[in-house]
């Protein structure tokens, strides 16, 4: 990338918002498929129907690291 930054800069930003972009669709869908099958999850895989609760809070810190 760092012969690239000098003769083709609008080549590098195309590959950083492409990066971004990707990574944020797939935040977005990896946050909406567990918020849709937490109480699934958590009533099948865990045994514990109330831990739904905690889950689905905590799903939305997924895609958090995508902003950082």
């Amino acid at each position: 990338m760092s012969i690239n930054r000098l003769n083709f800069p609008h080549k590098v930003k195309g590959t950083l918002v492409s990066a971004i972009g990707i990574s944020l669709i797939n935040g977005l869908l990896i946050v909406t498929l567990l918020h849709l099958s937490v109480e699934t999850l958590a009533t099948l895989v865990l045994h514990k129907p109330t831990l739904a609760v905690i889950i689905k809070k905590l799903v939305f810190a997924i895609p958090g690291p995508i902003f950082d």
